[in-house]
């Protein structure tokens, strides 16, 4: 059996002709083709139409043609759940806190695509964790209702205990495409 000897240049990749980065690729380094740096590409979103974030994080961050969203799970201004998430403990048979909670943070979501210059419509990935899957129905229903044509790209986890927020049953974790500047 003949054996096969390469005829690469030392240094550059087994699996490109190209080298090490591929055909194409930017070095993550320095500067792209148009002399950017991925760090000049990166901007900060924050609304005050939406809660501010629990923790050290903005509302969301655009990079580039992306919105990525911090958190979201319906807390208000106080990092408490938000006034009418829960039902009544006198009247438990009336409310529905999967669609309420779903509705709130789609409402400061929209909020926060806004300011960062997309739309809700413009979510295109979208992860949900749920503390218990007894809300999964309701919620879902309300999420579709905001998304009447191409829904976002989509997982959904059950994490089987308590969210961060005494109360929550969802937390979202979401990407948009904005539109170019």
């Amino acid at each position: 059996m003949e054996a096969l000897v390469s005829k690469r240049p030392a240094g550059s990749c087994r699996h490109s002709p190209y080298g090490p980065r591929g055909k194409g690729q930017q070095n993550r380094d320095g500067p792209d083709a148009a002399g950017e740096r991925c760090e000049d590409k990166k901007e900060t979103i924050e609304t005050s139409e939406a809660p501010p974030p629990l923790g050290h994080e903005p509302q969301a961050i655009r990079a580039g043609n992306f919105v990525f969203l911090s958190q979201q799970m319906a807390f208000g201004p106080d990092g408490k759940l938000a006034p009418g998430m829960e039902r009544d403990p006198a009247f438990p048979w009336y409310g529905s806190p999967g669609r309420a909670q779903m509705h709130y943070m789609l409402k400061n979501v929209a909020a926060i695509c806004e300011a960062a210059g997309a739309t809700l419509s413009n979510v295109v990935r979208r992860a949900c964790f749920h503390d218990d899957t007894q809300w999964f129905a309701e919620s879902i229903d309300e999420w579709v209702a905001h998304f009447p044509g191409v829904k976002p790209a989509s997982t959904t986890i059950k994490v089987g205990g308590p969210l961060l927020v005494p109360g929550a049953n969802t937390l979202l974790d979401l990407i948009a495409c904005a539109p170019t500047r």
